[in-house]
């Protein structure tokens, strides 16, 4: 027969505590304790110390909605952001999250409706009826490029866009994408390199349309020739698609893809045409995402610091200043194996 276990004396049952049983317990005024859940400064260390250990011992989580009516404030941030696997947004997340634990804040996230109607006035609406005290909006694409330009807020929440594009109104921060195209271009006229290829990203994205035209800038700036881009989709398919394209020109020394995938493509392509990477051609690719996902990768690429944009955007959004500022995160150029010195 099965035994009945006793009760352990020391076991305390769970139930939905106040704030006065909480005060009770720790010896303490329901003042002292709602300073505690409120975080004020005014409270001695040690007493402080009991009545978070009566809280825990008790089950006690201070309203939410009681303490933001006290506060004014919500201690949330809104996050407008389409795409969110991509490898550049998943580390801007990764930032917007880390500095958000560090503050003790939340993030709502919405998904931005995709279509030439929708924009940043849209999400303002949008997040002014959620219980956010600021927002952040994530610009990707070029239609919302006119919405965002003539935006006015029109609510009390503090808007913050990860956008390198400058806002009279609004705090704007993103990775430099000009400095990007600029410094792989640099890189390889310094190797050399004079008759080059730029596999670009889709004109819908803001940064593709920014590296392609300071790709070509560049290039002509030399006196080089600067050959239009050969769109792509992102893909290593779209990179393989361009690669087949540029294997045809006996001239190109250099390829520049637009992220690490589509240069992967690109690579796969040329030696499917009996060219070596990067003896015949080198390839340099940007965003330095498959170190993780590729042994022993050999490609050279910019990397973004996109979890640093993600903290300063966080950062602009909790700020009480509310400055209209503009801040480009530089990013480096990682080099590895794949381009060739031919001075």
């Amino acid at each position: 027969m099965g035994t009945t276990p006793h009760p352990n004396p020391k076991a305390r049952k769970r139930t939905s505590a106040s704030l006065v049983d909480v005060a009770r317990f720790a010896n303490v005024s329901t003042q002292t304790v709602s300073r505690v859940a409120n975080d004020s400064p005014s409270v001695r260390p040690e007493t402080r110390e009991r009545v978070i250990r009566a809280m825990r011992e008790l089950g006690y989580h201070p309203s939410f909605a009681g303490r933001s009516l006290r506060l004014n404030r919500y201690q949330a941030v809104g996050l407008a952001m389409s795409n969110i696997v991509s490898m550049g947004n998943v580390r801007r997340l990764s930032g917007i999250l880390d500095a958000a634990a560090s503050h003790g804040y939340a993030i709502t996230l919405v998904q931005p409706q995709e279509g030439p109607t929708s924009g940043i006035a849209d999400i303002e609406r949008r997040m002014a009826s959620l219980p956010v005290d600021a927002m952040i909006y994530n610009l990707n694409r070029t239609y919302h490029v006119d919405d965002f330009l003539a935006f006015e807020p029109e609510s009390s929440l503090r808007c913050v866009a990860i956008a390198s594009i400058e806002h009279p109104l609004l705090a704007c921060i993103d990775a430099d994408q000009a400095d990007c195209a600029r410094t792989i271009a640099e890189h390889l006229i310094a190797r050399g390199h004079r008759h080059m290829r730029m596999v670009s990203g889709p004109r819908s994205s803001i940064a593709a349309v920014q590296r392609n035209e300071t790709w070509l800038d560049t290039l002509a700036g030399r006196g080089l020739p600067a050959i239009e881009p050969i769109e792509g989709d992102w893909s290593a398919d779209s990179g393989y698609e361009a690669g087949i394209k540029i294997a045809q020109d006996p001239g190109v020394t250099a390829v520049f893809a637009a992220n690490d995938n589509m240069a992967m493509g690109v690579i796969a392509a040329l030696r499917d045409r009996g060219l070596h990477v990067p003896e015949d051609v080198s390839v340099v690719g940007t965003d330095d995402s498959l170190t993780e996902s590729v042994a022993r990768l050999g490609l050279t690429s910019y990397a973004f610091d996109d979890h640093a944009v993600g903290e300063l955007a966080f950062e602009a959004a909790v700020s009480p200043e509310g400055a209209a500022t503009f801040s480009l995160v530089p990013g480096r150029l990682v080099e590895r194996a794949s381009v060739r010195d031919i001075r």
